[in-house]
């Protein structure tokens, strides 16, 4: 019954997903299923990784989510996809990290 739960949360995952891409888009074409096969994958994984207090790993997914060939509009609703399904109080640790490491990243370039 476990299985069947998250196999049920998985496919809803992907509906928002797809949803998220074609809304707005003036175009009837569906997401690629790669595409979209790759972003509820980065996804559910960070979102499980999130749940878990598993920051880096949460993080690196956040990362290859938002570094996505996606518009701003996209990309603000898989974060505030993202924020709603992992809850706010354990994803505020991954964004907090991924600045630090964004921010320690641009020092060390300079």
């Amino acid at each position: 019954m476990n299985k069947k739960l998250i196999f049920i949360s998985i496919v809803a995952l992907r509906q928002e997903i797809e949803a998220i891409l074609q809304e707005n888009s003036g175009q009837e074409d569906r997401a690629s299923p790669p595409m979209l096969e790759a972003i509820t994958d980065h996804m559910d994984n960070l979102i499980r990784a999130g749940r878990r207090g598993e920051v880096p790993q949460a993080a690196e997914r956040l990362t290859s989510l938002l570094s996505l060939n996606l518009d701003d509009l996209r990309k603000a609703a898989l974060l505030s996809l993202m924020v709603r399904l992992t809850g706010k109080r354990k994803f505020d640790p991954v964004a907090a990290y991924v600045l630090e490491k964004r921010a320690t990243y641009v020092t060390s370039q300079g």
